[in-house]
């Protein structure tokens, strides 16, 4: 929220300071045609640098997000790899009563987020 109100904040300053240049020049008036380039090339120039600003900033977070991307591709992977290891050892070196038991005790637990093994009873 903090962050959303920044933004909005930021946005509302850029368009009152639009808005200020807009007034600017609409109240100009130059002596020569000489001071009116002079003064449009100095503003070109102004929008033209924050124009790179802009497209610097741009690309470095693409760079951020590329980078990040690929962080949690990698993770994904990883995680995949291991979800397969641990199923072939299930399958492979479990007996299926014993699977079978297990899987009629796990629980998952919403608060904390995790699988959890119910307590024994004498049914199980």
């Amino acid at each position: 929220m903090i962050a959303e109100a920044d933004r909005r904040h930021r946005e509302v300053q850029q368009q009152i300071e639009q808005r200020e240049e807009e007034r600017q020049t609409m109240n100009e008036t130059y002596t020569s045609t000489k001071e009116e380039v002079e003064d449009k090339r100095a503003k070109r120039d102004k929008l033209s640098k924050l124009l790179k600003k802009l497209e610097t900033k741009k690309q470095d977070i693409i760079e951020k997000h590329r980078s990040a991307r690929e962080e949690l591709e990698a993770e994904q992977r990883e995680i995949q790899k291991q979800a397969k290891l641990f199923q072939l050892i299930i399958e492979n070196f479990i007996p299926n009563d014993e699977r079978d038991r297990l899987l009629k005790r796990v629980q998952f637990d919403e608060r904390q987020n995790c699988w959890t093994l119910k307590e024994l009873s004498k049914q199980t």
